[in-house]
C-alpha cells in the first residue's frame, strides 16, 4: 500500500489531492488498484475523484480500466475532461524501446456542454530511445 496527499495555493485557489495504491498481485482480477480525489476548497467548491484497476498478463501486456469525475475546471490533461468518464486500454510492450497500446474512453451521463466530446480513442505508439541508445552503445 502507498498514499500520497498534497495541498497546493494557485492564484487564489486551495486544493487538496490524495491518493492511494494497493498492490495486489495474487488478486484475479486487478494486480494494482489506485484511488485519487482532489477537493478544491476556496473560492470554489469542487471534488473529482478517479478508481482504476490494472492486470499485468505475461508481463508484457497491461490491461487497465477506471472511471473518473472531475467536476470543476482544474488543470488536467485533454484526456479527461470535466464530467464523468468510464475508460479502458491496454499496452503491449513488444521490446525493451517499443510499445504500443490504446484507450478507449467513454463520457457517462450529461456533458458539461455542448462541445465536450462524449468518446475518445486513442491509439499510442511509445518508443523508449534511452533504451534505443543503449542498444546502439551510444549511452
Amino acid at each position: 500500500v502507498s498514499f500520497s496527499a498534497d495541498y497546493t495555493f494557485e492564484s487564489g485557489t486551495d486544493t487538496f489531492r490524495q491518493g492511494v495504491k494497493f498492490s495486489i498481485p495474487k488478486f484475479r482480477i486487478f494486480d494494482t488498484m489506485r484511488f485519487e480525489n482532489y477537493q478544491r476548497v476556496d473560492p470554489h467548491k469542487g471534488y473529482g475523484f478517479g478508481l482504476y484497476g490494472e492486470k499485468v498478463l505475461k508481463k508484457k501486456t497491461t490491461l487497465y480500466t477506471g472511471f473518473s469525475r472531475i467536476d470543476t475546471l482544474i488543470i488536467n490533461g485533454d484526456r479527461y475532461p470535466r464530467g464523468n468518464r468510464l475508460y479502458a486500454g491496454w499496452n503491449h510492450k513488444f521490446t525493451r524501446e517499443l510499445t504500443f497500446g490504446g484507450i478507449w474512453i467513454q463520457g457517462i451521463g450529461p456533458l458539461p456542454t455542448a462541445s465536450t466530446p462524449r468518446t475518445r480513442f486513442e491509439a499510442i505508439v511509445s518508443v523508449n530511445f534511452v533504451e534505443v541508445l543503449k542498444r546502439l552503445g551510444l549511452q
